[in-house]
């Protein structure tokens, strides 16, 4: 008894080439021209890597017992290397971002708000605040301090990862003590 395939089985069996698709979502400028890369990498075409960078900006100055707030921007700078017209639409899982801030033992810090999709898609940013509160004993013998944020991400290579750490460093301005001196009136005897 000969049994036929559903369409949609046979169809699928095509290379997909014939059916003018590509493995997705692979690099490419148009239909008939040949991918540069692809995500995830294939055994004829190499990983399409991301860049993605850290910035950060913290206050001018600060001082011992004032709540300051750094903010960190993670932008998706895109694939270098790979022209605009191939570059793939390939995004990152913001599930599989971490941005921490290491020093202070801030871990897995949250963005302020996330694509509906859950995806960072090349030229978009998450942005991150974080705000700490220094002790007077900063007045002591520093001049300035420095706050270091690092991203990492679980799964994706990165084309590099020179840009996934920056630092923000603020003025420390002296503390003032406060004596709480009174004076009140003398009384003739």
């Amino acid at each position: 008894m000969l049994h036929h395939l559903p369409r949609r089985r046979a169809f699928a069996a095509l290379p997909l080439a014939l059916v003018g698709l590509t493995l997705a979502p692979a690099a490419v400028a148009g239909p008939g021209t040949p991918a540069t890369c692809a995500i995830p990498a294939t055994s004829q075409l190499p990983a399409c890597l991301p860049n993605l960078s850290l910035a950060m900006q913290g206050p001018a100055s600060l001082s011992g017992g004032e709540l300051v707030t750094w903010t960190i921007t993670l932008t998706h700078q895109g694939y270098p290397g790979l022209a605009d017209d191939i570059e793939p639409d390939a995004p990152v899982r913001v599930s599989a971002i971490r941005v921490d801030v290491p020093e202070w033992s801030r871990f897995d810090l949250e963005p302020e708000s996330v694509p509906a999709d859950g995806l960072l898609r090349r030229g978009q940013s998450l942005t991150y605040r974080w705000s700490g509160r220094f002790g007077t004993e900063i007045c002591r013998d520093k001049t300035s301090e420095t706050v270091r944020a690092v991203v990492t991400v679980s799964g994706v290579r990165e084309t590099t990862t020179v840009d996934n750490t920056a630092v923000a460093t603020s003025r420390v301005v002296p503390c003032l003590t406060d004596l709480g001196v009174t004076k009140r009136a003398d009384r003739a005897a």
